[in-house]
């Protein structure tokens, strides 16, 4: 059986697929929800925040 491999940082690419956003919107939302992990230069978005922010806008638990 496969198992699907989620990955709990993303760079922005990977990151405006996760959320279906454009780029200026993807970083915004990272921005303003806190999930933007700087690593030197590179910008890294934890899903983990991600999820529960959008957890918290729908009511799931």
């Amino acid at each position: 059986m496969k198992q699907k491999c989620i990955q709990d940082f993303l760079c922005l690419e990977e990151f405006m697929n996760y959320t279906g956003l454009g780029r200026g919107s993807a970083m915004k939302l990272g921005k303003e929800i806190g999930c933007v992990m700087k690593v030197g230069k590179r910008a890294l978005y934890d899903t983990r925040k991600a999820d529960l922010y959008f957890d918290s806008l729908t009511g799931v638990k």
